[in-house]
């Protein structure tokens, strides 16, 4: 059944904060954690997790911290999800309608294809969203 938890939910933020640093400094757990608003223990283990996968590398020293080890445009939220979470099922096998079957699948291919989107995507949506805000005095 499909169920993003907090694990996938908040290991999606914590790789779209290090995108917006992206080609700048390491970014510090700490500052990760505040301003995706993860509990900081929870990201540590979400951090080595996705570092064990390949998305993001650590380092140690006085500037040390975390950075995506690949470009926000070859990093895909539905693969991180599945890695993390394993396959995204919406389908259940034992309904015996055809009619029902599809419709499920329909509907579970067009879940996948709207999380099929990079963390560019994503950066993209965001300076789209910060050019249509309008501020008001």
């Amino acid at each position: 059944m499909l169920n993003i938890s907090s694990k996938g939910y908040y290991s999606i933020a914590a790789l779209f904060e290090l995108a917006l640093h992206y080609n700048s400094e390491t970014v510090q757990i700490k500052d990760i954690a505040d301003a995706q608003s993860i509990p900081q223990n929870y990201l540590e283990q979400l951090l080595l997790r996705l570092k064990n996968h390949g998305y993001v590398k650590s380092f140690r020293g006085k500037k040390g911290g975390y950075a995506l080890s690949k470009s926000p445009g070859q990093i895909n939220i539905l693969e991180v999800l599945t890695v993390l979470e394993g396959e995204l099922d919406l389908v259940n096998t034992s309904v015996t309608s055809d009619t029902l079957n599809r419709f499920w699948t329909e509907t579970e291919d067009k879940i996948k294809e709207s999380l099929n989107h990079s963390l560019e995507d994503l950066l993209n949506l965001r300076q789209s969203i910060k050019k249509n805000v309008i501020y008001h005095i």
